[in-house]
Formats: C-alpha cells, structure tokens, sequence
C-alpha cells in the first residue's frame, strides 16, 4: 500500500492526466465542428493536418469550397498546365474536372510521411470513366490507379507547393487502352 503522500501525488497525476485528456477530447470535438475539417471515407488515415485532409476531400468530392481550407493564396503545382493560376483559383478548376471526368473519384491513403514542412501521400485511386479521357472513351468498370503527392506547407498552415504524379499509364492499362497488360 501507498503512504498518504505517495497517494496524494498519484491521484494528482491521475486527475492531470484525466484532464489533460478531457481538454484534447473537447479539443478535437471543436475541431471536428471547424467548416474545412473534413470526414470523407478513404482520408481517416491522413496525418492530423486539415489542409491536408481539405485537399483530398476536395479531389474526392467535387466540393471546391474545400480547396479555399487546403491551399494558400500563393499556392503553385507542380506540374500544372500552362497558364495554371497560383492559389485556389489555379486548383478549382481541376477538383470539377475531375468530377466531370469521372462519376465515381475517391482516394484511399496507402501512406502518409510527415518530414519538416512536407507531407508526402501515397494513395489508391478509383475511378469510373464518365467522359472521354486520354483518347479512351467513357464506360466500363471502375479502376484503380496510384498517386504519389509531396506537399510543402506555409506558415498559414496551408499548403503552399506541391508536387504530384498520378500512374495514368495503370489507368490506360485497366481501361484496354493499351495492347500489353503489365505483369502481375
């Protein structure tokens, strides 16, 4: 048994930790509450960053006001296209795209690396073809396809750079764009 004393400090490191832990959980309901956090299925493994999980959700779900929550005003890709503004604006376009392309778009984290400012995520996508992509018609079954993502972010908490590549040459395989499947 315990003397007083040696009682008396465990329970106060007891209560600190109860509510240490009651302060996080009050916390973290708050943050839920926040309009840019986000709870898409197929992002619950990304690291605990809004702008992070914002971004995916955004890609997922069509929503562009996401993309506001997950980039900076400053924010540039890599590559983008000619002309690509920096910012939202140079993303928006994209998320709807995406959605009118494809009538089913959803991303599985695989992995997530956190190193400094950066944050690099591996996921699985699936997709339905829903308009002409690539030269390959719409239609057929859904197929998956990997993407590999390296965000940089500001001091806002937002992501001011990243830099990206999706395995379209998996897409053009499973869609039969291409005579050769890969080997297994």
């Amino acid at each position: 048994m315990l003397a007083s004393t040696e009682e008396t400090t465990v329970n106060k490191l007891l209560n600190f930790g109860l509510g240490a832990l009651a302060l996080l959980l009050a916390t973290g309901t708050a943050l839920a509450q926040d309009a840019c956090t986000t709870t898409t299925e197929g992002t619950a493994k990304l690291a605990e960053h809004p702008a992070v999980r914002a971004f995916y959700d955004a890609l997922s779900t069509g929503n562009t006001d996401l993309v506001d929550c997950a980039v900076s005003a400053t924010w540039t890709n890599s590559p983008s296209g000619p002309g690509t503004p920096a910012g939202p604006d140079g993303l928006k376009p994209s998320v709807g795209g995406m959605k009118a392309l494809f009538s089913e778009y959803s991303f599985e984290t695989q992995d997530v690396v956190v190193a400094g400012d950066k944050v690099v995520v591996r996921s699985m996508v699936t997709a339905r073809q829903a308009a002409e992509f690539l030269g390959v018609a719409p239609g057929g079954d859904a197929v998956q396809f990997q993407t590999i993502d390296i965000h940089q972010l500001g001091d806002d908490g937002k992501l001011a750079q990243s830099w990206h590549v999706e395995d379209w040459l998996t897409f053009l395989f499973a869609r039969g764009a291409l005579p050769i499947k890969p080997a297994s």
